[in-house]
């Protein structure tokens, strides 16, 4: 009896390990086959790291400070990155990270526009658009039809004329 008890532990033994060498060649048969692509990341890169304590709809999806890319795996299931802020490191899976397509150097943070400086650039704005199209058919709509005064600032459009809805307001109805 105990001849046998040790011949079925033994029987349950290799059993178990084809078991588990089945599983693991199944595991690597599929992995093989899925498409891997490269990484959208490369070293040098600007990114955004997600915002892991939103708690609320109004929150930024993303952090506002940006990341610069030290490395990425081969396999692309991790990025390691640096704030430029501090120097802190952050390995990230690349589903968690945003590409920064304003840089720093382009719009510094430590300069405030001022008002004219705003006008100016909205004035470009503007004249881009309707230099490529946009604005073809500007007649009638009067959120477009801005007057220049002569001190160079911006005048609000006319406002609207407004009429009384006879369902409220019958000069017949008598109280």
């Amino acid at each position: 009896m105990v001849i046998n008890l040790c011949f079925l532990a033994w029987q349950f033994l290799i059993l178990r390990s084809r078991k588990l060498n089945i599983k693991h060649r199944r595991a690597e048969k599929i992995n093989d086959s899925k498409y891997r692509y490269q990484s959208l990341f490369k070293i040098g890169y600007r990114a955004l790291l997600r915002n892991y304590n939103k708690t609320s709809k109004f929150h930024p999806t993303f952090l506002p400070d940006s990341c610069k890319v030290t490395h990425v795996d081969d396999t692309g299931s991790f990025i390691l990155l640096e704030r430029q802020k501090d120097g802190r490191m952050f390995t990230r899976h690349p589903d968690d990270i945003k590409k920064c397509v304003i840089d720093e150097e382009v719009v510094p943070q430590s300069q405030p526009l001022t008002e004219q400086e705003v006008i100016k650039r909205w004035h470009e704005l503007c004249e881009t658009h309707a230099n490529h199209g946009l604005n073809d058919d500007d007649s009638g709509d009067p959120l477009l039809e801005y007057q220049q005064q002569d001190d160079g600032n911006i005048a609000p459009p006319e406002p609207r004329n407004r009429r009384r809805n006879s369902r409220y307001f019958n000069d017949d109805f008598v109280n």
